[in-house]
């Protein structure tokens, strides 16, 4: 087993400093750091200023004695804690001491026992995944692949110059590196999580974009059907369709598999809609938007004008306007902080798409995730309960999703997107923009 700690740990130098008490292992202490680094490098709320929380229940099911290799970390001035602790709500967190803040070594983990226990807390995690997607999991095997040692080559020169750990810009390197280790060392994880969405998650959901190129099965690279601005598209069809009606057969079915608390947020944030709502012929300009290549690059054209006007420099990169419509639709309606950029933005959707615009106001208002999480729901039935089974069915091998696209070998990409293309309109009476995209190495960063 692989994990990443600070490279300029060394335990001899600390151990002679800090003697090691009895319990206390090598291996032991590179797992705990191990999932630090980790939980930095993935989290996106995680960064200097916010700690790590280190749940101890969890911990404790691998690191029986916990207690005594966190005393250890923190008396030798390795790690420091912020020291809050609130029963059932908030775990004590923690965060590396300088000068253990640079950059990032791999080491090995060999305790069979440490190993045995990790794994047996995954297997319980990742049940219920197993269960109901079984068929999905069989293909992370040792023919799925990922030519690390060039991840790393590349990677090496965007470390060499930014030495601390915790420096946002460095938290995506340093995630593809991890995710890239855990493919390369056959370390597979599958779970459903603790989302409310039931969102599956897996090697290929925390991968860069970009990395998708380094990966092949059984030595033939892979392809994607992406399902073009998928969660504006699915808003489309929900509005379009009129899926807020308690009654609406597509709704009950998509949100079927979430808990009865999750089901009720959802359904009680539809009232709104089912009594006031009215949809203009706004709407299908917005779903024709949707269906065309665009969508984003749109907001993107509106925008410039504006910022022109404003004396502000111009966005040149697609993805800027992409990332700031997704936080306007999953932010509260009236959040603090916002960007120049996101305001803007809600000014522009408000004037060309105005009853779309109220739709999604009255979504979010009694509970801004409910519009987020139903979303996630409508994709996650498309792909994972109608699309992914209907391929395994046709014999299609492998089969991977991400949310909003269907993965396979280059040789099979046009049936998936055939699928893809039918499954979609058959249920959403839209016909969906399915992009395929064949994965080729590329500039990480």
């Amino acid at each position: 087993m692989k994990r990443f700690i600070p490279r300029n740990i060394n335990w001899s130098v600390i151990r002679n400093q800090y003697p090691f008490p009895k319990g206390v292992t090598i291996d032991r202490l590179q797992y705990v750091l191990g999932f630090l680094t980790s939980r930095v490098a993935f989290d996106r709320e995680q960064n200097s200023e916010n700690p790590v929380p280190i749940h101890f229940d969890t911990m404790i099911k691998v690191i029986t004695n916990f207690n005594i290799i966190k005393r250890y970390l923190l008396n030798s001035k390795i790690l420091k804690t912020n020291g809050h602790y609130v029963v059932g709500k908030q775990s004590i967190a923690y965060s590396f001491c300088e000068p253990y803040t640079g950059a990032l070594q791999e080491v090995e983990i060999t305790d069979k026992r440490i190993i045995a226990r990790h794994f047996k807390a995954y297997k319980k995690v990742a049940a219920k995944a197993t269960r109901r997607y079984g068929y999905l999991k069989k293909f992370f095997n040792a023919k799925l692949k990922i030519d690390y040692p060039a991840i790393e080559q590349e990677l090496e020169i965007v470390f060499s110059d930014i030495p601390a750990l915790f420096e946002v810009d460095l938290k995506k390197p340093r995630a593809l590196l991890m995710s890239a280790s855990m493919i390369h060392n056959k370390e597979f994880y599958f779970s459903v999580g603790n989302t409310s969405s039931n969102r599956l998650y897996t090697n290929l959901s925390n991968l860069k974009k970009n990395a998708r190129g380094y990966l092949s099965y059984d030595g033939a690279s892979l392809s994607a059907a992406d399902l073009s601005a998928s969660q504006p598209f699915l808003l489309g069809a929900f509005l379009k369709n009129k899926m807020y009606d308690p009654d609406n057969d597509f709704i009950k079915r998509a949100l079927k598999s979430c808990t009865a608390k999750v089901r009720h947020m959802i359904m009680d944030s539809f009232k709104e809609l089912q009594s006031s709502y009215q949809c203009g012929n706004d709407l299908d300009l917005y779903i024709k938007l949707v269906q065309q290549k665009g969508f984003y690059e749109f907001f993107q054209v509106e925008l410039n004008k504006i910022l022109v006007l404003q004396n502000m420099p111009t966005i040149v990169n697609r993805d800027v306007i992409k990332k700031e419509m997704i936080i306007f639709f999953y932010c509260k309606n009236h959040s603090n902080g916002i960007s120049d950029y996101r305001r803007y933005l809600k000014q522009i959707f408000k004037k060309h798409f105005p009853s779309v615009y109220r739709a999604i106001f009255l979504l979010k208002d009694k509970n801004h995730t409910s519009f987020s999480i139903l979303l996630q729901c409508l994709e996650r039935y498309l792909f994972l309960d109608l699309i992914c089974p209907e391929l395994h069915a046709l014999g299609v091998e492998p089969i991977f999703t991400i949310h909003d696209c269907a993965i396979s070998l280059k040789d099979n990409i046009s049936l998936v997107k055939s699928v893809c293309d039918r499954i979609i309109l058959e249920n959403t009476g839209i016909q969906p923009n399915i992009k395929i995209e064949n994965f080729e190495r590329g500039k990480l960063f």
